[in-house]
């Protein structure tokens, strides 16, 4: 880290460059060699979540503290009132199907599981948009954009390679976690379930608000996926 700047419009950190391509951009590379750049992201983001930690789930300011109105320190009531907004929104909108209904129904009745999680660093926008490698060799070399950044549940990072990537290439699942540690896989099943449906909800309300029909797409998807293993 180089300086850090502060001003009444404005935050920003300054760091050094990062020189290479997004994984998402570079093409021509073996499945190999991806796989190997979503092992490295997975033990990156394992390191994030171990070293650190909260003392609630949100977002914070440059000091540290509770940016937004929502916040909380209950593990439980935060993931209950996250799907309970996104509920909202979709009455607002109107944009749930019964499918949708019923899988916020299934998690509702099982947020008592995310009792007596800590929160810890998420990037829940870390994908291989994010994640640099050598325009040479392909070789991981980094993860960058954290401007997403917030004090949540450890399964919420997994959200968006769900949503978007593992379903298109499942080897890059494994590898990711073979990096992260794949015990998390059984431990935090039914978590990282109830992350996604509290992601996909969440998703095609800002689509259906934003006009974005390919977020709304995606997040559909990610969710029927869920609906055939659970509902």
């Amino acid at each position: 880290m180089v300086h850090t700047l502060y001003g009444e419009i404005y935050q920003a950190i300054i760091i050094t460059v990062l020189e290479g391509v997004t994984l998402r951009e570079m093409s021509g590379l073996a499945d190999e060699q991806i796989e190997r750049a979503y092992f490295k992201a997975g033990e990156l983001t394992r390191v994030l979540h171990d070293k650190f930690k909260g003392t609630y789930f949100g977002r914070p300011d440059c000091a540290g503290k509770p940016i937004e109105i929502f916040h909380h320190e209950d593990p439980v009531y935060y993931m209950q009132q996250s799907i309970l907004d996104a509920l909202n929104g979709g009455k607002e909108t109107q944009c749930f199907g019964l499918e949708e209904l019923r899988l916020a129904e299934w998690a509702l009745d099982r947020v008592d599981i995310f009792e007596g999680v800590v929160p810890c660093a998420v990037s829940w926008d870390s994908s291989p948009n994010n994640w640099i490698v050598s325009k040479k060799t392909g070789e991981f070399m980094g993860m960058i954009d954290f401007e997403n950044m917030l004090w949540g549940f450890s399964v919420d990072n997994f959200t968006i390679m769900y949503e978007r990537y593992f379903l298109n290439f499942p080897q890059g699942k494994n590898a990711f976690f073979s990096g992260y540690g794949l015990d998390i896989l059984e431990e935090k099943e039914v978590q990282i379930k109830l992350a996604c449906i509290k992601a996909g909800l969440s998703g095609i309300v800002w689509g259906t608000r934003f006009g974005d029909r390919r977020s709304v797409l995606l997040a559909r998807r990610m969710l029927e996926e869920l609906e055939r293993n659970i509902v």
